[in-house]
């Protein structure tokens, strides 16, 4: 699902939980502390973004909305160790928001017993990640998509790795789907000259300004 136009609202409140979690190492190594996503921090972090996904979600509810969709919210680590989230470019092939930058994830199917099965399915089906080797913190408050009827529920997890030191060197992306896969490190995204705003506009529903992550190269 879209990143940087369609799931814009949720990058206004994922700020606070980021900030939550952030502390990453400068330099570049294969190390991390141990105490980075730690219990204490993945709960503050969760009650910032559950909190603020429902203040969000309240705003939207007016909203007409038909089918149920979810994406995956994954942190990770990247290849110097350092704290990141996994972001994908879109196929520009695809017939649904081609060629945006995105969370893992899509509509969800008839058999998926919930929003964290679709991510996880989808995760899987684009990335080739197990939902085995994702640590699962838990499902935010539905959003609904700009320009369709789709509502999307954000889950937020840890994809680990099963051998190397970087999930990087284990994903196996679908080329049908995925265009290419980049994870941008907290830090980065913490960085205010990273952020920029854009007008979110939904029918029967005031004008929303919502920051946008552009993170520096």
């Amino acid at each position: 699902m879209a990143f940087q136009k369609h799931n814009a609202h949720f990058l206004a409140w994922s700020l606070n939980g980021l900030a939550r979690l952030t502390n990453a190492r400068r330099s570049c190594s294969t190390t991390l502390d141990e105490t980075f996503f730690s219990e204490d921090r993945k709960k503050a972090c969760m009650e910032s973004l559950v909190k603020s996904s429902e203040e969000l979600s309240r705003m939207f509810r007016n909203v007409p909305t038909t089918l149920p969709a979810a994406v995956l919210v994954p942190f990770c680590i990247n290849r110097c160790g350092e704290p990141a989230v996994l972001l994908t470019l879109r196929s520009r092939s695809l017939s649904r928001h081609a060629g945006l930058i995105s969370f893992p994830g899509g509509i969800a199917d008839d058999s998926d017993a919930s929003a964290t099965e679709t991510a996880l399915r989808e995760t899987e089906e684009e990335l080739g990640i197990p939902p085995a080797n994702v640590d699962v913190w838990g499902p935010l408050h539905p959003l609904p998509s700009m320009g369709s009827t789709i509502l999307v529920t954000p889950v937020v997890g840890f994809a680990k790795p099963s051998t190397s030191s970087s999930l990087i060197y284990e994903l196996s992306a679908n080329e049908n789907e995925v265009e290419k896969v980049f994870m941008p490190t907290l830090r980065s995204l913490c960085d205010p000259r990273a952020w920029e705003y854009t007008c979110l506009k939904y029918p029967g529903v005031p004008d929303h300004a919502s920051p946008v992550f552009c993170p520096r190269r």
